[in-house]
């Protein structure tokens, strides 16, 4: 896959280690950018391009909550994937941000293979979302298109059959 096509993904997280670790995973198959707090990760999620976001829960500062909680009210990065990352083990913990819009949790300490599928697997559900989508908004253009095509031969029918009318009465008297 050429770099200028490949998906870009966002790893947020303050630890440098874990932000290295993987970067090195996910570099052959996806371009990836990185921030260490939450307030970074969401003005680069804002202003570049991204597919996906792989996001640390328990961060300073902001914590991976509140960051995806943003995410999804911003409508330019609603769509956005979010996959937790965390060492939280609580069923509680992954309701709560399953209910704040995220995708799904990669559980520390992380799995290469694990990873590389999830990333994979939502980048995949993402784009068949975006094409559908498209899909569907090509869809209502064409249904609003055909729409106005037999209200327009309606009334080339209500007009004509006005001036047969119009025609008829004419010859009656």
């Amino acid at each position: 896959m050429s770099p200028d096509t490949r998906s870009n993904v966002l790893i947020v997280d303050d630890s440098l280690v874990n932000i290295e670790l993987l970067g090195n995973i996910l570099s052959t198959d996806y371009a990836t950018s990185f921030a260490t707090n939450g307030t970074e990760g969401l003005d680069l999620a804002t202003h570049y391009p991204t597919d996906l976001i792989l996001l640390d829960v328990m961060m300073p500062g902001i914590d991976g909550y509140e960051v995806c909680r943003q995410l999804k009210a911003n409508p330019q990065t609603h769509d956005i994937p979010v996959v937790f990352l965390t060492s939280l083990e609580s069923a509680v913990d992954e309701e709560y941000g399953l209910s704040l819009g995220a995708e799904d949790f990669i559980h520390k300490p992380i799995s290469a293979p694990v990873v590389l599928a999830r990333v994979r697997n939502h980048l995949l559900l993402a784009n068949a979302k975006r094409e559908l989508k498209r899909h569907n908004e090509e869809l209502e253009l064409l249904v609003e298109e055909r729409t106005r095509e037999i209200v327009h031969r309606n009334q080339q029918l209500i007009s004509a059959q006005a001036t047969i009318i119009t025609a008829f009465c004419a010859l009656a008297e």
